[in-house]
């Protein structure tokens, strides 16, 4: 299951929201419309107590793909197997993770402190209420769906969308590129 959602994952990260890969649906006569994908900047997994192994890897896999800056919190004395093996292989300088082990107290602190701009939980009854409280006061994001294997959906938790428009009519003449193709003008 995780070898599949990491598969999917892979594959729309490279066909569908890799930064260069800006699309443009569209093709409006004298405009650019193009959308891409950036990555979240400051991305926080929370690992709580109940989560099972899968939702903690593909969790993960998603944010590393996503190309943001991951943390990985849990609370204090938490053994999960997929924690302990995330810790073993992502411990090296060589890929940027912090783990960090804080209470939902200490959590709620990185919240209010600016040190958290988005936070995936595996599920919306993982999400404790002061969590909510102090994510409310600071319109930080909680990604609270259940973990889906599925890139094209899982990766937007990651990711923000931008659109950008360029205009490049004047009073409907195309100048240099009248030429292209586009959509039929109706």
């Amino acid at each position: 299951r995780v070898s599949a959602a990491f598969a999917s994952y892979e594959r729309w990260m490279r066909d569908e929201f890799e930064f260069e890969c800006a699309h443009e649906t569209a093709r409006l006569v004298g405009e650019d419309n193009r959308r891409r994908y950036l990555p979240v900047q400051m991305m926080t997994v929370r690992v709580q107590p109940g989560d099972e192994n899968f939702d903690v890897l593909a969790r993960i896999g998603a944010a590393l793909l996503a190309g943001t800056q991951l943390t990985i919190s849990h609370p204090p004395g938490l053994e999960l197997t997929a924690l302990t093996a995330a810790k073993a292989v992502l411990g090296s300088p060589a890929i940027p993770v912090r783990f960090v082990e804080e209470s939902e107290n200490d959590l709620c602190d990185s919240i209010r402190e600016g040190r958290v701009e988005r936070i995936r939980f595996s599920g919306p009854d993982r999400v404790p209420a002061q969590v909510f409280a102090a994510a409310s006061t600071t319109l930080v994001y909680l990604a609270r769906t259940p973990v889906l294997a599925h890139g094209r959906v899982e990766l937007l938790w990651y990711l923000r969308e931008q659109s950008i428009s360029h205009a490049y009519h004047r009073y409907g003449n195309l100048g240099v590129r009248s030429g292209e193709m586009r959509e039929p003008v109706m």
